[in-house]
Parts: C-alpha cells; sequence; structure tokens
C-alpha cells in the first residue's frame, strides 16, 4: 500500500508531513486532503490563517508531488435559490 505526504503551505509556510499516511491510492489520498482541510478550517474557523490560500501538497514516498489540493476545492458554495 502506498504511502503519501500531506504537506502543508499556509500563510506563506510550509509544514512538512513527515509521517504520511498509507493509503490505497490518490484517489483515497484525494478524499484524506479533503477531510483533512475542512478539519483544519473548521477547527481554527475564528483563527487569522487565510484558508482560501491553503493548500496540501500530497506527494509519494519518494516525495514526488502526485497532486496538490485547495482548500477552496473542500468548500462546496451553495447557490442563492433566485
Amino acid at each position: 500500500m502506498p504511502r503519501y505526504l500531506f504537506h502543508l503551505y499556509r500563510d506563506g509556510a510550509r509544514f512538512p508531513d513527515s509521517k504520511g499516511q498509507q493509503l490505497d491510492d490518490a484517489d483515497q489520498a484525494w478524499e484524506t486532503a479533503k477531510a483533512a482541510a475542512l478539519g483544519l478550517m473548521n477547527a481554527e474557523a475564528n483563527g487569522t490563517a487565510v484558508w482560501s490560500a491553503s493548500h496540501f501538497e500530497v506527494a509519494n514516498e519518494q516525495n514526488e508531488v502526485v497532486f496538490e489540493f485547495p482548500f477552496t476545492e473542500a468548500v462546496k458554495v451553495r447557490s442563492q435559490p433566485s
């Protein structure tokens, strides 16, 4: 099972993930990034972080970037009824 690293980029700083998680595939890594982004935003909703400019850089065990996950991708915008 491959290991994925979730490096956080927030407020101009990089917070590397040295442990990562073993997941089935990149699709599961995408869902994990989404859940982590939502969790961080909810936990620090009243903080000063600019979450809309934050993202995860998801890498494989060789630290090669598989994809980037912008936090804005985790938030669904509801349209207003007309």
